[in-house]
């Protein structure tokens, strides 16, 4: 194994082991949210909150990314967003309310960096890897968040306090911070950009051009120079949208597909099975979308896939004897649509400026995702779930249209 490969398969590693962490920490949370409640005395609002916080992290916080990436790296950044993830797991399971909170937050915070700054490095370290990559790491963020899920149920039955289950995020991100650590070495920014780097940069932007390589000093350039870069391309705005939507659709139906199903005649228990199906499923989605949409025949792909999203939504309204095959649609899409939007978020945006694009999509992507549920919930306590699912059905086929947009006709020929 030559060096380089080596090298390329250490980082692959290191991105697939932190993908572990960076949703299981709060997928363990909602089985053992009823216990949580009682012990910790929380009224239905805060009970919410448990669930709403770290979307609202993830929208704020993914703005910081690229500051710290800014200025000590990205793999450097990203150790730092890890400690926020261990610090976090060590407060929740101490049994006070302010612990379990701001615990969360801290969990949320090292996620938000996390999610941001793993096409920044895909990007940088594996060019020429960018679908692969971000398909593996996809498939394991999907495993991590469906074991997170999995595992709290029967180890509460089994007897487990609900600080012991989410303690074993202790010793998990842990170990994920060492093979980071180990795997994906800390590299020098680089020398600051010239101004002639920069004004080739400015032109990229006016010209809309999403796949030009910017020099590689580029990504020293003052970081305000770099946000205005980002902020002035049109692809930039078109991901985001693309990461909004999709991941509205998916919590939205994160947080009420059990209430959607039984609505409609299916058992409480059935619809627990249904919810864990829907979270499983994406894991296979996320491993075949991103290669089909990076193919010669990407726009019909993307259109196809969206199309096969909107019509599981809609199965959901056909009535019970279609129930499953809506949960298993629709699990397996909600898995694709993510892992599309995060592999586009590393091929549309210039190396220099990955982090901005990334920061900008996943800032207000996720802040987009926390009003979702509960404006789409209120809805649907006034008028049934039927005009909600259209918005979705709605918000997809935008997704299907923006995803064809950024993948536009391609140098190679491809899309």
């Amino acid at each position: 194994m030559t060096p380089r490969l080596r090298a390329s398969g250490d980082v692959l590693l290191g991105i697939c082991a932190v993908a572990l962490v960076l949703r299981s920490p709060l997928t363990a949370v909602p089985p053992a949210l009823s216990q949580i409640a009682v012990d910790l005395h929380l009224s239905a609002a805060a009970t919410g909150a448990t669930t709403t916080l770290p979307l609202l992290c993830f929208a704020a916080f993914s703005f910081l990314a690229p500051v710290l990436a800014g200025r000590c790296g990205a793999a450097a950044a990203m150790r730092l967003g890890l400690v926020g993830i261990i610090a976090g797991a060590l407060l929740r399971p101490l049994g006070s309310l302010w612990a379990f909170f701001v615990g969360t937050a801290l969990i949320g915070m090292g996620i938000a960096v996390g999610n941001v700054l793993v096409p920044v490095i895909v990007r940088e370290r594996l060019p020429g890897r960018i679908a692969g990559t971000m398909t593996a790491f996809s498939s394991t963020m999907g495993f991590g968040a469906m074991l997170g899920s999995l595992a709290t149920g029967p180890l509460l039955d089994a007897g487990w306090t609900w600080r012991a289950v989410l303690a074993l995020a202790i010793p998990v991100s842990a170990l994920v911070s060492l093979i980071w650590w180990r795997s994906v070495p800390v590299r020098a920014n680089g020398a600051a950009a010239s101004p002639s780097a920069v004004r080739r940069a400015e032109g990229a932007a006016h010209a809309g051009d999403a796949a030009v390589d910017l020099p590689a000093g580029a990504a020293g350039a003052p970081e305000q120079s770099r946000w205005a870069i980002a902020l002035r391309r049109p692809q930039t705005w078109l991901v985001t949208a693309l990461m909004g939507l999709q991941s509205l659709v998916f919590y939205t139906e994160l947080t009420w597909l059990p209430a959607q199903l039984t609505a409609a005649g299916m058992s409480v228990t059935a619809a627990s099975v249904a919810l864990a199906l829907y979270n499983g499923l994406g894991i296979a989605g996320s491993a075949f979308m991103p290669r089909l949409v990076d193919s010669r025949h990407g726009r019909v792909g993307m259109i196809a896939g969206f199309t096969v999203y909107l019509g599981g939504l809609s199965l959901l309204l056909a009535g019970r004897p279609w129930l499953w095959a809506a949960v298993a649609v629709i699990g397996l899409m909600q898995g694709a649509a993510i892992a599309t939007a995060l592999m586009l978020i590393a091929q549309t945006a210039a190396p220099a400026i990955t982090a901005e694009t990334s920061a900008t999509a996943q800032g207000i992507g996720y802040l987009i995702a926390a009003v979702g549920p509960a404006v789409l919930g209120a809805l649907a306590d006034r008028v049934g779930w039927a005009p909600p699912i259209v918005l979705l059905d709605v918000a997809l086929v935008c997704c299907a249209a923006i995803g064809t947009a950024l993948l536009g006709p391609r140098p190679d020929g491809r899309g």
